[in-house]
């Protein structure tokens, strides 16, 4: 079916080609009817290059001004005749069968920037009408007009984690299996569309698109991290100083290790790359008394194809493994549970976070509150085993997830 899209508050319209396959060059006469009330009337069909056309015609009505309409197969019943009567004379008409399209209506004209590969090469993603992107976006607003629970109709879909694409056949991913060979491809919307599996970002993009859609822009993107409150902050320092005398005590008296910082940048712009994981851990196995984990990433972050084993140095000290399952994400029951920064979103004050469909939160320390476990930095250990000399990504665990606000927020659009 041929997807059709119109704002509210307008009459839809219509053109049809017939095929119509009788001698003599008589006259004939078509009209629809529909349902729920959006009929065509009765016109002569017109002939263009050789075809029978019924000329573009608007509906009997318009669609409801500023409410969401979605009809995922919009039927019109089609009569034909040789005669212009009323329709009303059944014995005139012929019923010739019915055209079925799905149809969308937007509350408000959407909100769209036209695509640009330039500024798509920059991380700048421009809002598009996908057809997966409108389905989704009417079908769950279907009939409402109010603006916050079009926002949270919509953020339904991503709540039970199976956001399957129109012409799909399962969930789209989130840091699914293999999408390190997808990036930067999959990070669009349409990279999404493609390959069913992206990230943070893209799914954050993909529920504000989902709104603008709709022609509303006040749904905000937000990236959160932990590093540059740890760097802009006195406790920042003081956790800095913490990270070295660790990597000092933790490692002595075990000869066969040593640990070793991890710095981005040089001069004053060095910094910590710095992480946090998500909430569905448990303090109960990793004890906070502990110092460092065995990391799910490298230095850089890239995502370790295989989980690193957990040590036990010399000294007594244990680094354990990151081997909990993580808070089920879209399509995937245990994506990557360790972060450098996450992509949320904000609408009139309550944050959303796609990503995970967890339930929306009223302010920027409540989604943190119920989001974020605890917070690290990264690190190194080299241990000497077995006459080899091994390299293994640490997290060091600064500090737990308190009541008190943490992360940076800031606006990327």
């Amino acid at each position: 079916m041929t997807p059709i899209a119109y704002v509210s508050g307008v009459k839809g319209e219509v053109e049809a080609h017939f095929d119509i396959q009788c001698s003599g060059n008589q006259d004939y006469y078509v009209w629809a009817t529909n349902n729920d009330g959006y009929d065509l009337p009765i016109k002569k069909l017109i002939i263009v290059q050789g075809e029978y056309v019924y000329p573009r015609e608007a509906f009997s009505k318009k669609f409801p001004s500023g409410e969401v309409g979605f009809w995922d197969t919009f039927d019109l019943k089609w009569y034909v005749s040789s005669i212009n009567s009323i329709p009303s004379d059944a014995s005139k008409w012929v019923e010739i069968g019915e055209t079925k399209n799905q149809l969308y209506v937007t509350k408000s004209t959407p909100i769209t920037e036209p695509y640009d590969p330039a500024a798509e090469a920059m991380g700048i993603y421009s809002t598009l009408i996908h057809h997966t992107t409108i389905h989704l976006s009417c079908k769950n607003a279907n009939q409402l007009s109010n603006s916050q629970n079009i926002v949270d109709a919509i953020y339904s879909e991503f709540t039970n984690q199976k956001v399957i694409k129109v012409g799909g056949t399962q969930a789209m991913q989130y840091w699914g299996p293999g999408i390190g060979s997808l990036f930067p491809q999959c990070r669009p919307v349409r990279g999404l569309l493609q390959f069913e599996n992206t990230t943070c970002g893209t799914w954050s993009n993909f529920f504000r698109d989902m709104i603008k859609i709709q022609g509303d822009g006040n749904i905000r993107s937000y990236g959160v991290d932990w590093y540059r409150k740890l760097s802009l902050t006195p406790n920042g320092q003081a956790l800095i100083q913490q990270y070295f005398d660790d990597l000092g005590t933790f490692f002595q008296g075990a000869p066969e290790a040593e640990g070793y910082a991890v710095v981005y940048g040089q001069g004053p712009n060095a910094y910590i790359p710095t992480t946090f994981a998500v909430e569905k851990w448990d303090d109960d196995t990793y004890p906070f008394q502990l110092t460092y984990l065995m990391s799910e990433r490298d230095v850089y972050h890239n995502v370790l194809t295989s989980p690193q084993t957990p040590k036990i140095l010399s000294n007594g000290n244990p680094i354990p493994q990151l081997a909990l399952t993580g808070l089920e994400g879209q399509g995937n029951h245990d994506p990557v549970s360790e972060f450098f920064n996450h992509a949320i979103n904000e609408y009139n004050g309550q944050y959303y976070d796609p990503s995970y469909g967890t339930p929306k939160r009223n302010s920027q320390n409540d989604w943190e509150d119920k989001s974020i476990d605890f917070f690290g930095a990264k690190a190194r250990a080299v241990i000497m085993e077995n006459g080899m000399t091994n390299e293994y990504y640490l997290t060091w665990l600064a500090e737990q997830n308190t009541s008190s606000f943490q992360m940076n927020f800031f606006l990327i659009n």
